[in-house]
């Protein structure tokens, strides 16, 4: 194990051990202080599974040193809500019947996620493409590779769906609409400008985030009834299962909120993921949560 000074954002300290996996890198070590006893090891068991690396790790250890107070999404936990892929892919093949796809731009971090919403109105994020250092273009040949992976429709011998897309940058929206050409080849991305209310669409993830008392758990023997939540994660989606705990919020020193009349997402680290999938989780419901998730203003 390694342990290196105070951190530099939390004051607390770093704590790593050599990966148990076959990975390069680190994952966190479940330490404990007087002060974040409770917070660190609900997760570590998960993450482990991952292997996650140590910059993916990091951004997580950064947040759990944090209260869940401060967490935009504390209904989530890793051990919960991901699922091996495998297991994914079979709710996916049983159920899903409209795949779609949320995109966050960013040359230094973006993220195109796919999702899908089930008969039973459950929300399956089955794989990412998560990256740093590329172009809109370069995400857009992704976006196509995952699309024909994926998506049951086809046009012209191609599979399209539509990707719900950060609304912020209509130009490269429309250009992947209006195809382009990457290395000899021609492609066209069914892009659409996703809603982009971010408390009400923070409200819908945290809705399909929550447990669901009395139904058995996927990850549990039949009959466990230890609660089910409406969204599930493959462990393939690293990136958001990143940054999904480290999404962090915070208001102005005078109390008043930052956005919507609630406090505003203030993350720790990356928040495209989370992005990516707020997009069309929000933007293609076709129901209301059934109690609001805004923190009041203080």
């Amino acid at each position: 194990m390694g342990c290196t000074t105070d951190h530099p954002v939390s004051g607390y300290f770093d704590c790593y051990e050599p990966d148990p996996l076959e990975h390069p890198g680190y994952v966190i070590r479940a330490c404990r202080t007087k002060d974040n006893a409770d917070n660190l090891s609900d997760n570590y068991e998960a993450y482990a599974r991952l292997g996650m690396s140590r910059e993916l790790a990091d951004q997580e250890f950064n947040a759990s040193l944090t209260h869940a107070s401060g967490m935009v999404l504390p209904e989530w936990n890793t051990g919960t809500h991901v699922l091996p892929h495998e297991q994914i892919l079979e709710m996916w093949n049983e159920t899903v019947r409209r795949p779609i796809g949320g995109v966050d731009w960013g040359y230094h971090t973006s993220a195109s996620e796919v999702c899908g919403w089930t008969k039973d109105k459950e929300f399956l994020v089955i794989d990412e493409h998560y990256a740093h250092g590329i172009t809109d273009i370069e995400q857009g040949v992704r976006a196509h590779e995952l699309t024909q992976i994926y998506a049951m429709k086809e046009n012209a011998g191609q599979k399209v769906m539509p990707w719900y897309c950060d609304p912020e940058d209509p130009g490269a929206r429309e250009q992947w609409k209006k195809g382009f050409e990457f290395k000899g080849k021609y492609y066209v991305i069914g892009a659409k400008k996703a809603k982009n209310a971010w408390q009400a669409g923070i409200d819908r993830l945290r809705h399909q985030l929550a447990i669901r008392p009395g139904f058995d758990h996927p990850a549990l023997p039949p009959g466990n009834q230890r609660g089910r939540p409406a969204m599930f994660i493959s462990d393939r989606c690293r990136g958001l299962i990143a940054e999904a705990p480290a999404y962090r919020h915070t208001a102005k020193e005078d109390g008043k909120p930052l956005k919507d009349g609630h406090a505003s997402a203030d993350p720790l680290c990356d928040d495209h993921a989370v992005d990516a999938v707020r997009y069309p989780c929000f933007t293609t419901a076709t129901t209301l949560p059934t109690r609001s998730y805004g923190r009041k203003a203080a």
